[in-house]
């Protein structure tokens, strides 16, 4: 049995134990996504009511028109921010349920208690910061075709094949971004369980883990595409994405004792040498 197989045999007999709370999770999860997506569309309306407002040929109109939609376009991101630790207590329920294989609801507000909301905020706020120069290169590919297009043709972006290559660039850096972001894999499972390091520690923690491991991240993702194919439907989601979070957690289970194992081995080989040179 190949290792994507043990560990999604393995997400699935978790999820028996407590399928209704990971769905509790996942549903809560969602509702938090759709917030953020109202306060988005609320900010697209009030962007079209600026600009019936304030004239942008007139300076102080133009200079006050672009301060307020900065202020606008910040407003979704700081909320985002403020309520991530939301995710970080989903991320704890379904990694303790890997660990100790029950699933605690209560988790999922874990990190809002007194003492842990302040670090777990900077946290995720290192996150951003460093995912933000990688997500500007892998970008650059997307907004080249853009201008070379713009170079080429007055009407390119009525061209059907201008669409279909947009969508090529854009999934491709995507996938790029992500497969980068895997050296990151690890940060928020450790947070979860270990709250002593300081938070630069639990970067190095995990691209120590993840050096040369993040294609065993990529197969297990690849055997869920059927899997992705299938929420397409919509339904599936209420399973799919509840199983492929196990399934993620899990992993990064394993790869953190195998880790220990490894370490374990390493200081059992150099006893007998210490003593040999004694």
């Amino acid at each position: 049995m190949s290792v994507e197989k043990m560990i999604k045999a393995e997400a699935r007999n978790t999820l028996k134990s407590g399928y209704v709370s990971a769905i509790m999770g996942f549903v809560l999860m969602l509702l938090l996504f759709m917030f953020f997506e109202a306060i988005a569309q609320a900010d697209g309306l009030i962007y079209i009511t600026l600009d019936e407002i304030f004239d942008k040929d007139i300076f102080f109109s133009a200079v006050l028109y672009y301060v307020i939609k900065a202020i606008l376009t910040l407003i979704p991101c700081v909320v985002f921010l403020l309520l991530s630790p939301f995710i970080n207590g989903y991320i704890k329920l379904y990694y303790d349920a890997s660990l100790q294989n029950k699933y605690d609801v209560e988790n999922l507000a874990y990190f809002f208690h007194k003492g842990k909301y302040k670090k777990t905020i900077k946290l995720n706020f290192s996150y951003f910061l460093r995912m933000i120069i990688p997500t500007v290169i892998f970008s650059l590919p997307i907004l080249a075709f853009v201008i070379i297009c713009s170079l080429c043709s007055d009407n390119y972006n009525e061209q059907g094949w201008y669409y279909f290559f947009f969508g090529v660039f854009v999934f491709l850096s995507t996938v790029g971004l992500l497969i980068y972001s895997l050296k990151y894999f690890v940060v928020f499972t450790k947070y979860s369980v270990d709250e002593s390091l300081n938070i630069k520690e639990y970067f190095k923690y995990s691209k120590h883990i993840m050096n040369g491991k993040t294609v065993e991240i990529i197969k297990l993702t690849v055997s869920f595409i059927p899997w992705f194919l299938l929420s397409l439907l919509a339904v599936p989601l209420i399973y799919v994405v509840p199983y492929y979070t196990q399934a993620l957690c899990i992993s990064a289970k394993w790869l953190c004792e195998l880790e220990k194992e490894e370490n374990n081995y390493e200081e059992t080989q150099s006893i007998p040498l210490f003593n040999s040179i004694q």
